[in-house]
């Protein structure tokens, strides 16, 4: 049976708009259709990305030897990590230290919601000479519903400070830190990647068309979501919603180009209609490829050398149900297939485990961390990683064989979660001349930080790695 395929050309915050569905015409021309009613993925998509929060902080540090008061520049983006400059009254010094989000515990050794710390894990000399601590920064969950900071201790010393000790810690939103270079300057030169991102007008354009080639690009989103399987739910569906969100602003929002969903959920989840899908798909040499999975995923047991999951793609309704195997796809073929189709960028996600098909994803109550404050795209890093002259191809799964990958109740999966916070920062003004590799590696980093917390059925803590096909550069 021929399954249709249902491209839609998207429109972000625009829900009457009508949505244009290529179903069988090779040219990929359009047809004006029905409203969003069907697609149910676009119920929360928005116009900014949200990659960054920013605090100037001062504050001194609860041992009476230190008397220095410091300054710091706290700049914390969506995945979790940051850095935060310091500068000390006492010295002419500046220092910066990457800090990673972690749970405050209770004294009964569990998640205190109510506090997060910002654990320093690396300290760097920007000049100067003089020794600073490593830093532990808490923030405490107000009245609002939001974390402010709350206080700053010595790594080495005080692990739960009692009470607040900051001089003040005031919040920057985008549109204060644009317009405010002095306060930038303090802690930034003018060369740094950080000071030219946010004022240095870039050569590579503003929406509409980062470059010339911007005008014959398009993005394809082929999503596949197992949102009917009861012990899946709610993840699939938030995790679909998260992808296509995060994409849509990428593409109209960032790059300035169309984008054309296709959605194989519900009832339509099957292997026939992703196979078609794939044959339908027909991008140029200058588009934008994702593949994106979110369900049952499997080892074979019988094919040993196959390191990359199996997608369960049997039909919701088929009864009695066939065996995995028979209805199932190998992320990694469906990536080849996507590849040979020549497109500028090929990216293929999967969220799915790599064991056994009877294996349920772990449930967690351990939350990533939570989204950050609105940041404008910088132009330069969405033409690193989406309009670079050297095509890409990338596949990336969310458990290395026999490994479960991990869902929580209230966001999306971990792997989802922290792929999209660490693309968003690295499309952040935060960095400069970033690479897809930074991308992985951050993912999979902050992947297995969180799952190593998480109880899993054989008594121990989880074990939960991606893995990434090293991308071939043509």
């Amino acid at each position: 049976m021929m399954v249709k395929s249902k491209y839609y050309r998207v429109t972000p915050c625009k829900l009457t708009t009508k949505i244009n569905v290529d179903l069988m015409y090779k040219n990929w021309r359009m047809k004006v259709t029905h409203i969003f009613s069907f697609l149910f993925l676009l119920l929360f998509i928005g116009s900014n990305t949200s990659a960054q929060m920013v605090y100037e902080l001062s504050y001194k540090l609860p041992n009476n030897k230190d008397t220095s008061t410091y300054t710091a520049f706290f700049l914390l983006s969506g995945n979790g990590t940051g850095i935060v400059r310091i500068k000390s009254t006492t010295a002419n010094t500046l220092m910066e230290m990457d800090v990673l989000e972690q749970n405050a515990l209770s004294n009964t050794g569990e998640p205190d919601t109510t506090k997060l710390i910002y654990e320093a894990t690396a300290i760097k000399n920007i000049y100067g000479n003089a020794a600073i601590p490593l830093h532990n920064f808490w923030f405490k969950l107000g009245n609002d519903g939001q974390y402010k900071p709350w206080a700053v201790v010595s790594k080495s010393g005080i692990e739960t400070p009692a009470n607040y000790n900051l001089k003040s810690g005031t919040s920057i939103t985008n549109e204060a830190l644009a317009k405010n270079k002095t306060l930038v300057l303090n802690y930034f030169d003018e060369a740094s990647f950080y000071y030219k991102n946010l004022f240095v007008k870039s050569n590579a354009g503003t929406k509409g068309g980062l470059n010339a080639d911007s005008k014959t690009t398009r993005m394809f989103l082929l999503i596949v979501a197992s949102t009917k399987d009861e012990t899946l739910m709610p993840n699939c569906l938030t995790d679909a919603r998260k992808v296509v969100e995060a994409f849509t602003d990428i593409a109209e929002n960032g790059l300035g180009i169309s984008i054309f969903v296709d959605s194989i959920y519900g009832n339509r989840y099957n292997r026939a209609a992703v196979e078609t899908a794939l044959t339908k798909l027909k991008p140029g040499k200058n588009d934008i490829v994702i593949f994106y999975y979110s369900g049952h995923g499997f080892a074979d047991q019988k094919q040993p050398k196959r390191q990359f999951p199996f997608l369960d793609l049997r039909d919701p309704n088929l009864r009695p149900r066939p065996a995995p195997i028979k209805m199932a796809l190998n992320i990694q073929d469906i990536y080849s297939i996507i590849i040979k189709k020549g497109a500028r960028v090929n990216l293929v996600l999967s969220d799915c485990c790599n064991d056994t098909v009877e294996a349920k994803k772990p449930k967690s109550t351990v939350m990533p961390p939570g989204t950050k404050g609105p940041v404008k795209y910088n132009a330069n890093n969405l033409t690193s990683l989406f309009m670079s002259v050297k095509p890409t191809n990338l596949l990336m799964t969310a458990a290395t064989r026999d490994e479960r990958a991990i869902i929580t109740p209230r966001y999306s999966s971990y792997f989802t979660h922290f792929f999209i916070e660490s693309l968003r920062t690295y499309l952040s003004p935060a960095k400069g001349n970033p690479n897809w590799l930074q991308v992985m590696d951050d993912t999979k980093k902050l992947t297995i930080m969180f799952a190593g917390k998480v109880p899993c059925p054989n008594g121990k803590n989880c074990v939960q790695t991606p893995k990434l096909l090293l991308p071939v550069i043509r």
